[in-house]
């Protein structure tokens, strides 16, 4: 705490500890100056120029917006506290490393005497409105200092006095944590946990819940098909492939235990600048020696465990939010990212303050490249990261080349990172939020630089699940998106990855090719199918009879489509057990997602599509049956996307001749592939689906029946006929005399009447004349 006036509100004796606390060697050490600590030079990033060191304690960098007058005002009475009790005590829990000989060494500073009883409740240690233990100190302009959460609750009220002095209060914001008030009392916990128990509050980690379901998604925020746990699984899987192993300290060890302890002492006078001293230069010099030391003792447990102090990682977060010195923020960075990587309450301690997590975003978007580092190994929560624009920042950083990061080698390179982060936040949050993320991506140009990051094999994973996202999005980006990327990228994650990352690549591959022309679909189908180091039709067979059935609709219509850009054989294994797939998927009506699955992949193989790449099946039909409606105003939309694009359209080799050529030899080989298998096997799946009690369902299968029934009457009959009006005759007049929706019925009409119009069957022609005259009786019954 820094606070001037409440401060002076209280007796000095209440406030500094006596000199009896520290024996006299320890107070040498607190004399003596910090050897060879040099200064280094300033490099800005975006905040103003850094003050002179003579008045580097009143320095404050734009993105924290600190009450200066107010800060250095109760500084000094502070910083004392700081300097008696840190100093001396903060190596107290050092830990001891055991000598070669089986002897224990002790490697830490003489310690204090205990505390007295009178400072089991220091009243500048509790908020006065919680009446707990301050967790996130913010001292007002007025003096006093609160916790963050309820002063910004007693404001939000309206107020706008100071509780206690009811002082108005003229800032607009409330300043930055009082990160001395709370080193000191993080050490007093420490000290003292049977009483800080008493007025701590419940220590819940903030992002216990969250965190867990946070990066690289992706739970609900997995777009569309993917599930939570496939992220959290993903995200907890590249976590670890990141872990350092700690390096043994057995006697074995390459470094010997004496480097060790050598190493520890060495680090304890800075750690002991970054705790207590009022000069920033001399703490940046302390950090860049502490990471060097780091980087000496090549992850020591022990080190490790001595660095991990609260105290310590405080020290290095005000680095952060003071300095303005590029190599002093990069090395501050590295330091608490190789921290959190091996020590997960490193972790904590960083997002238990919302100011920590602002501070980084902060400097991320200032033009430190490393913050995103760190921001991707606290896993925060996606309403964390939508609070900040973060999407500009990360967009630019990964069409950067990489820079070089001197001798810090941070464990995941910062653009590697980025592409984790921005995929969070592609796949988090609802359908809106993550169409406006998408749509945010594609302003800042980012597909380029994704795609060509597609041949690096870190981070593939996520920039596949990016380009998802955003041609789900904006389908009309498809095209460029198709245009540009090469599959066997693709091919190869698909490959080595799990279920979730297969059924991410098949579903990448699925919507590249759904494009306006089917001339152009067969290209890129053509393409993947040849591209790979293996046959990609038979990996695709292979997975598919071990597949998820979340995923088995989907890569079932792919394979089908692959073995189909040649003329339908007498027999082909890809076929046949793509086909069998998707009825096995209709026949499963305990599960009605399943069946709608299979559906829309059906729906999938037609080859009439518009301009962004949606089927229009169902209008194509309606048209076909005399109502043309809808499909006019279609065009109409249609010719206006045309007319914008009239350069594109002229550069077309084929012309729209061939293209309505190439449709209709698409549709009939799917058709004739479809209704064939088993004797029309699939009409009795049908029947099935229309009894569904999802009403998309039964309406998605009218819409199939009607399309497989009156394209089985242009193809020559080989005996499937006579099984679809088995199986569909009567659900058809159902529909026709049940349904209130006349699209509906213009369909089932259309249906119905291709099976009345073949010569050959005069009695099923009676039967369905019979049905339709009930029907005419039902609706009037005065004709």
């Amino acid at each position: 705490m820094s606070g001037g006036q409440a401060w002076g509100q209280r007796k000095d004796s209440d406030c500094e500890p006596s000199d009896t606390y520290f024996d006299s060697e320890d107070k040498n050490h607190r004399s003596t100056t910090l050897p060879s600590i040099k200064s280094t030079e300033n490099k800005d990033i975006g905040v103003s120029k850094r003050p002179s060191k003579a008045k580097s304690q009143k320095h404050s960098p734009k993105i924290c917006s600190p009450m200066e007058g107010t800060r250095q005002k109760n500084r000094d009475r502070t910083r004392r506290m700081s300097c008696d009790n840190v100093s001396g005590q903060i190596f107290e829990n050092s830990s001891l490393i055991q000598s070669d000989e089986g002897r224990e060494s002790c490697i830490s500073l003489p310690t204090s005497e205990k505390l007295t009883p009178r400072s089991r409740t220091r009243k500048d240690f509790v908020c006065p409105i919680t009446g707990k233990l301050l967790n996130d100190p913010v001292t007002l302009e007025t003096g006093e200092t609160y916790e963050r959460e309820a002063i910004q609750e007693w404001i939000k009220r309206g107020n706008t006095t100071c509780p206690i002095t009811r002082q108005p209060l003229s800032a607009d914001s409330l300043p930055k944590t009082n990160y001395i008030l709370k080193r000191l009392i993080t050490y007093w916990k420490e000290q003292h946990p049977e009483f800080a128990q008493e007025f701590s509050y419940s220590e819940t980690p903030r992002n216990s819940s969250t965190r867990e379901t946070s990066l690289v998604s992706n739970p609900r925020r997995t777009f569309y098909s993917y599930s939570r746990n496939s992220t959290e699984s993903h995200t907890q899987q590249r976590s670890k492939r990141f872990v350092r192993i700690a390096i043994s300290t057995s006697p074995t060890s390459v470094i010997s235990q004496a480097t060790m302890e050598t190493i520890v002492n060495g680090l304890k006078p800075y750690i002991s600048c970054l705790c207590t001293s009022e000069n920033l230069e001399e703490r940046e010099a302390a950090v860049s020696a502490v990471a060097k030391l780091w980087k000496d003792s090549k992850g020591d447990p022990a080190v490790l465990t001595f660095l991990s102090k609260p105290p310590f990682v405080n020290g290095i977060v005000e680095i952060l939010s003071a300095s303005v010195n590029r190599d002093a923020l990069k090395t501050s960075i590295y330091i608490l990212s190789e921290l959190t990587f091996s020590d997960k309450s490193v972790g904590e301690i960083l997002t238990s303050v919302d100011y920590d997590f602002d501070c980084l975003a902060a400097l991320l978007k200032n033009g430190l490249a490393e913050a995103v580092v760190l921001i991707y190994q606290l896993r925060p929560a996606f309403a964390q990261l939508s609070a900040h624009n973060f999407i500009p920042s990360l967009v630019q950083l990964i069409q950067s080349k990489s820079e070089d990061l001197d001798d810090l080698h941070f464990a995941i390179e910062p653009k590697d990172a980025a592409i984790a982060v921005l995929e969070q936040i592609l796949t988090g949050g609802d359908e809106n939020s993550r169409s406006v993320s998408a749509f945010a991506v594609i302003r800042a140009n980012g597909i380029p630089a994704l795609v060509k990051c597609l041949a690096r094999v870190e981070g593939r994973r996520s920039i596949v699940s990016i380009l998802l996202c955003c041609m789900r999005a904006d389908r009309s980006y498809r095209n460029f998106i198709a245009s540009t990327v090469e599959p066997s990228p693709v091919l190869e994650l698909f490959l080595s990855g799990n279920d979730n990352v297969r059924g991410l690549c098949i579903d990448f591959l699925s919507e590249l090719v759904h494009l306006s022309r089917r001339t152009t679909c067969n290209q890129i189908l053509q393409i993947i199918k040849e591209e790979g180091a293996f046959s990609t039709m038979h990996t695709f067979l292979v997975y598919l009879r071990m597949a998820p059935m979340k995923h088995k609709p989907t890569l079932a219509t792919h394979l089908l489509q692959l073995d189909l850009l040649a003329e339908p054989r007498k027999m082909s294994i890809y076929r046949e057990e793509a086909v069998e797939a998707l009825i096995e998927a209709l026949h499963r009506k305990e599960f009605s997602n399943s069946q709608m699955m299979a559906l829309d992949a059906l729906g999938s193989l037609s080859a009439r599509r518009t301009s962004s790449g949606d089927p229009y099946m169902e209008t194509w039909l309606l048209k076909i049956a005399g109502f043309d409606q809808p499909y006019n105003a279609l065009m109409k939309a249609e010719k206006l996307t045309k007319n914008e694009n009239d350069l594109a359209e002229t550069n077309l080799a084929e012309s729209m001749e061939d293209e309505e050529r190439a449709e209709s030899s698409w549709e009939k080989r799917v058709a004739f592939v479809l209704s064939n298998h088993e004797k029309g096997s699939i009409f009795k799946a049908l029947q099935e689906c229309f009894k569904s009690n999802s009403l998309e369902s039964a309406k998605s299968c009218l819409v199939i029946s009607t399309w497989l029934i009156y394209i089985l009457s242009v193809l020559p009959d080989t005996g499937v006929k006579s099984a679809a009006r088995e199986s569909l005759l009567e659900e058809l007049i159902n529909v026709l005399q049940s349904s209130r929706n006349m699209e509906e019925k213009i369909l089932s009409t259309l249906a119905l009447r291709t099976f009345v119009s073949d010569p050959d069957k005069i009695s099923v022609a009676k039967h369905t004349y019979q049905w339709l005259r009930i029907i005419t009786d039902s609706n009037f019954p005065n004709s």
